[in-house]
């Protein structure tokens, strides 16, 4: 009877070990898994997070954005954000590193988690001469686009010098940074001409995408 106690009470510790040791490695393994979880859909997983926001605020939205760049280049916008006082302009990145510079430079330093830094373009260079053309073509006053630069929690960014108009910032920081620039003091946007041209923008980049398909065919 003893030995009978005895070895229930091995067998429980032994279950009870074991579900202690696998809840360890799984809370071990969380983070990795959710990071590669992230990184492989990372567009996805930003997308979620701006559709909420579009749909909390009454926004309009149009992703994957294709518009003409020039005669021989087409370029693509990830997110259209429609706002009441702004139009965000939306790119996101995944970067499994940290990013520093400064604002103008045509290059900024990413550092890799494993492996040496290297030099890349600037995101927010890139984002300035989308916005450009995108006012240029809408006739769009530019001081109504805000362009953002979007990407993962974990990187740390060290960007040196101040915009009002471009952002380089972490996806968790994304609903502040815009409920932060709706609260500026200017007159909101006319949401009827804001409609009529969403709708444009939204047909002439369906049109461009549908053509894109027909010239590879």
């Amino acid at each position: 009877m003893i030995i009978l106690m005895l070895n229930i009470v091995q067998i429980s510790f032994i279950i009870v070990a074991s579900v202690i040791v696998l809840g360890g490695l799984l809370f071990l393994l969380f983070g990795p898994i959710r990071k590669a979880a992230i990184k492989k859909k990372y567009r996805e997983y930003y997308y979620s997070l701006i559709y909420k926001i579009a749909v909390d605020k009454d926004y309009f939205l149009i992703n994957n954005f294709l518009f003409t760049m020039d005669d021989q280049h087409n370029a693509l916008i990830n997110h259209v954000l429609c706002g009441n006082k702004y139009i965000y302009l939306i790119n996101s990145y995944y970067f499994n590193g940290n990013i520093n510079g400064t604002i103008s430079d045509r290059a900024l330093i990413y550092t890799p988690k494993k492996g040496q830094k290297k030099y890349i373009n600037n995101p927010l260079l890139s984002m300035k001469r989308l916005l450009e053309r995108l006012s240029m073509i809408t006739n769009l006053d530019p001081d109504l686009f805000i362009g953002i630069v979007l990407v993962n929690d974990d990187v740390n960014i060290d960007i040196n010098g101040e915009s009002n108009t471009y952002f380089f910032t972490n996806r968790n920081k994304l609903n502040h940074l815009i409920k932060e620039i709706e609260n500026r003091n200017i007159a909101m946007i006319d949401q009827k001409q804001l409609e009529n041209a969403v709708n444009a923008l939204s047909d002439s980049s369906n049109k461009l995408k549908k053509k894109n398909v027909q010239s590879k065919k």
